[in-house]
């Protein structure tokens, strides 16, 4: 939250204290969307550095996409990516919706 407040952005977070996960919940306009999308990636990697998940109960999809790596790292990504490509060479089930088919060139995302 200090995190949040320090942007000047207006948010909070809300969770299942059940299972100990929360949501980053940020309220932003189109040109604040890259502090936004930073501010999502610092608590994500907080979280995965305290035991937790990038996705929480939910799944990856494409707002996740670029921080599983933070979670699993490069190589267990690139096993996933290698397993996605035998089972399915033309790419037609869900294409790039949990990593992607081909990594970007030196930017260490999924």
């Amino acid at each position: 939250m200090k995190s949040i407040e320090e942007s000047g952005l207006v948010g909070s977070c809300v969770g299942h204290v059940g299972d100990g996960n929360f949501h980053a919940c940020i309220l932003f306009s189109d040109h604040q969307k890259p502090l936004a999308k930073k501010l999502i990636r610092e608590a994500q990697k907080l979280g995965v550095e305290r035991g937790g998940t990038v996705s929480g109960e939910h799944g990856i999809g494409l707002e996740n996409r670029e921080a599983l790596i933070y979670e699993l790292g490069e190589d267990s990504v690139d096993a996933m990516r290698r397993l996605k490509l035998a089972l399915d060479p033309l790419g037609l089930l869900n294409p790039g919706k949990i990593m992607r088919l081909q990594p970007e060139q030196g930017s260490g995302t999924a």
